[in-house]
């Protein structure tokens, strides 16, 4: 099996959720699940940044690193770490995109603002709602919104618009600007009746003039889609990889796919003209002369970056288990050659384990000493650890019984005293082996009231969920239209005046799910 040497280049504290590389290869940035950021130049960290609530955006911009939160709003640092600005966005923010001349922000309620490169906000007052996707385009900001309305925006106006389509409703599942210049989009239409084959699309689109090119039925949902200057690549849920080359006209057609990787393409990109994709635990690779290789990660690969400077390429991911270490940050050097390995040795990068440093014989013997310090360190562990169980035992019989004495509990103890301790002990094994069930907590219902502008920033916090275990692992907020507005267990929205409500919906690891509401009310 063919695979490239692959290498723990960083080691995360928590789940990486974000990954980004300056333009010039040389300086790495990525966000944790903690509110962390961390920025490394030439593999030496410089800063980390505590940002006030869940990162929800990164990206690189000229020779500054930008970072958004669904808290405070964005800010801009310089690469070592320095806050050059901030920008507050009242509810937060979801996602955020660099254009030419703005910058375009959707906020925890799926609205747009737009910022110039000082951090002022230019205008909050947009008519977009529902947005799920930003694209950058050479004219401005491609906008998605839940209900498959896609515009094409420059900061002022809209310069083009795709009709809408389907009596019961669609949605787009991936976009992307292709080699050529033209607007890559993939399209579910929803069917009439439960049961029946929804329908399943690629539009390609002259944003310039305002003219389809062509569309096509798909056989599964597109997930991704790349571009370099010569050409495309796009990726679908079944794991199936296609390349698009040439111009693309009315005749165009897809070809037999490039790639087939088996489970859903989560990361596509373009390396030195090696197509990379991300599936599953693997990262599967096609090289120039044909040759494919594989490469696996110890988490779901999720997030990727290629720097054609340094010809390396890094890639994180989360195995999605509470229970297990968090998965390092890892590297290929496509400048090294592909070796081959037995497929059982694809693990072995990330699963070296750290070297202990022994003692020798002669550094025991050549001195008295030493084993006498080894004897006696190791003595002391093993009293202290016979201290430590005596004190929890101590601490167990204190709860069973005030009358029961440490040091001769076998003979004082009454029978009656025995049965309250062992129905008390009974008890307290039943809640460590009882898993309790899950309860959503989505808090009390609340009154706001509004500033001068008619509006108020409520706050919608979930943290109170959790089973014994503490094993919550998907959030969802939906408002009362039925719209998920946030996956988040705690988040700021801006509300107009009037009564709303929400519902909280959460799942645990063992797939058990359940809900609460709250009502908030702007006065």
């Amino acid at each position: 099996m063919l695979t490239y040497e692959a290498s723990v280049t960083f080691a995360p504290h928590s789940t990486v959720t974000g990954l980004v590389l300056s333009p010039d290869g040389e300086t790495i940035a990525w966000s944790e699940s903690n509110g962390s950021v961390n920025i490394y130049q030439d593999m030496k960290k410089v800063n980390e940044i505590k940002c006030e609530g869940v990162v929800t955006g990164l990206t690189f911009h000229q020779d500054h690193l930008m970072v958004s939160d669904d808290a405070f709003g964005i800010k801009r640092y310089d690469f070592s770490g320095n806050k050059l600005w901030g920008c507050e966005v009242p509810g937060g923010v979801s996602m955020f995109k660099i254009a030419n001349n703005f910058i375009a922000i959707v906020d925890n309620l799926g609205r747009l603002l737009t910022a110039d490169f000082n951090g002022e906000l230019i205008n909050s007052n947009l008519p977009y709602s529902s947005i799920i996707e930003l694209e950058t385009y050479a004219q401005g900001i491609i906008i998605v919104q839940e209900d498959g309305r896609v515009y094409c925006f420059n900061g002022n106006q809209n310069i083009w618009i795709r009709p809408k389509r389907g009596d019961v409703g669609e949605s787009i599942t991936a976009l992307g600007i292709s080699h050529d210049g033209n607007l890559i989009i993939g399209r579910e239409g929803y069917a009439l009746v439960p049961g029946e084959e929804e329908a399943l699309e690629l539009e390609i689109w002259d944003i310039s003039r305002n003219r389809l090119i062509t569309r096509l039925n798909l056989n599964n949902r597109l997930l991704q889609v790349n571009s370099d200057e010569n050409k495309s690549v796009i990726g679908l849920d079944d794991g199936s990889v296609f390349l698009i080359d040439g111009q693309i006209n009315d005749d165009f057609k897809l070809k037999e796919p490039t790639m087939e990787c088996k489970f859903p393409i989560k990361t596509l990109l373009l390396c030195n003209n090696s197509i990379v994709a991300g599936s599953w635990f693997y990262i599967h690779g096609l090289n120039p002369d044909g040759k494919t290789w594989i490469v696996e990660h110890q988490g779901i690969v999720q997030y990727s970056v290629y720097s054609k400077n340094t010809n390396c390429f890094y890639f994180a991911g989360d195995d999605q288990n509470d229970f297990t270490d968090t998965e390092p940050i890892g590297c290929i050097n496509f400048g090294n050659q592909p070796i081959t390995v037995d497929k059982s040795e694809l693990t072995l990068w990330f699963e070296q384990k750290e070297v202990v440093a022994q003692l020798s014989a002669d550094e025991i013997y050549s001195d008295d000493d030493k084993m006498t310090e080894l004897l006696n360190n190791d003595s002391i562990s093993n009293n202290q650890e016979m201290i430590l169980k005596d004190e929890q035992f101590t601490n167990l019989l204190s709860a069973l019984g005030d009358d029961v004495e440490a040091n001769n509990y076998s003979e004082e103890v009454s029978v009656d005293k025995e049965s309250d301790g062992n129905s008390l002990l009974d008890e307290l094994l039943d809640d460590v082996i009882t898993n309790k069930p899950l309860v959503a907590n989505a808090g009390s219902d609340m009154t706001y009231q509004s500033e001068d502008d008619g509006s108020a920033v409520i706050i919608l916090d979930g943290s109170a969920t959790k089973n014994q275990q503490g094993k919550v692992i998907t959030w969802s907020w939906i408002d009362d239209t039925g719209r998920e507005i946030s996956t988040l267990s705690k988040f700021r929205a801006k509300l107009s005046i009037g009564i709303y409500r929400f519902e909280l919906r959460v799942s645990d690891l063992e797939g058990n799910s359940t809900a609460d509401s709250v009502q908030i009310e702007v006065v």
